[in-house]
């Protein structure tokens, strides 16, 4: 299938060999470092640099609990790939955004956490290059509390381009909500393994190359999805489970068989979708009661 051959070459060309060699081949990092070290950004660090060990109150870059309170530098950037446990926002931390243009951050503990429902704008990570954004064992993207504002979301994820966000092992999306733009082949947000989307709401904008994409035993758990002209691919033996999936203009939805390389319908997979529904272009809508 060519879009099989596109992700090949994509993954090729990463240069984050480290990080998805342990993160996609589902490797439990949890024990890695049986002295893990926690830390907080201070309020007040010499640069961006995650990986800059003054930068935080350890003394060194943690690989345990990253603690984000209040600081004057909120724009964090990565110069090396990067493992960690658990990153925290208080209910006071400012709004904090990650850049991953050309490396690695591997999450692969309890995941991200926001301690306020109320915390908001949410904290942002953008990945785009030849970035990667993985969580491994049963991290979750977002566990923010249900929170009372509509407008208020969990973590926000950004796949731009060729930037890929992957989720492995029984990890979650857990309320993120994750964007996919104009992604090429290999790009967007691919689940693996039993990992689920969550109570995520997903949106795949112009992402006919790649958008969101179900491998393994992986499930769509409660998420909405919106392809406007985008892709949502399952494929092996995922799950759309109790998820809504929207396809708006261009947008489209498949379930293939991948051991034929084709293309195909496969009731079981549709049992428990909400909807999916093609705007523009007609199309079907999928009920759980069929």
């Amino acid at each position: 299938m060519p879009m099989a051959r596109g992700r090949v070459m994509r993954e090729a060309q990463w240069g984050l060999r480290t990080i998805r060699a342990a993160l996609m081949a589902g490797v439990c990092l949890g024990a890695v470092n049986a002295h893990a070290v926690d830390g907080t950004w201070l309020p007040a660090p010499a640069t961006s640099d995650w990986n800059t060990g003054t930068n935080w109150t350890s003394g060194a870059v943690p690989d345990g609990t990253a603690t984000f309170n209040t600081s004057s530098q909120t724009s964090i950037t990565f110069s090396s790939s990067t493992f960690i446990q658990r990153i925290q926002f208080t209910s006071t931390a400012s709004t904090f955004s990650f850049a991953l243009p050309s490396t690695g951050l591997g999450i692969t503990g309890a995941g991200i956490s926001i301690s306020s429902p109320d915390f908001t704008p949410a904290p942002t990570f953008t990945v785009s290059g030849d970035g990667l954004l993985a969580f491994a064992n049963s991290a979750t993207a977002s566990d923010r509390p249900s929170f009372s504002n509509a407008n208020n979301t969990g973590t926000v994820i950004i796949n731009n381009d060729s930037g890929r966000t992957i989720f492995n092992d029984s990890s979650t999306a857990g309320r993120a909500f994750i964007i996919n733009n104009d992604n090429t082949f290999g790009g967007g947000t691919t689940f693996r393994n039993q990992s689920t989307a969550g109570s995520a709401l997903i949106a795949n904008n112009n992402s006919l190359g790649g958008g969101t994409t179900f491998r393994d035993q992986s499930n769509a758990g409660n998420a909405s999805i919106f392809n406007d002209e985008g892709l949502t691919i399952f494929q092996d033996h995922s799950k759309a489970a109790s998820s809504t999936i929207q396809n708006i203009s261009v947008g489209a939805t498949f379930f293939t068989d991948q051991e034929l390389g084709r293309f195909c319908p496969d009731p079981q997979r549709l049992w428990g979708v909400h909807a999916v529904q093609q705007h523009e272009h007609g199309g079907h809508r999928y009920d759980s009661e069929r």
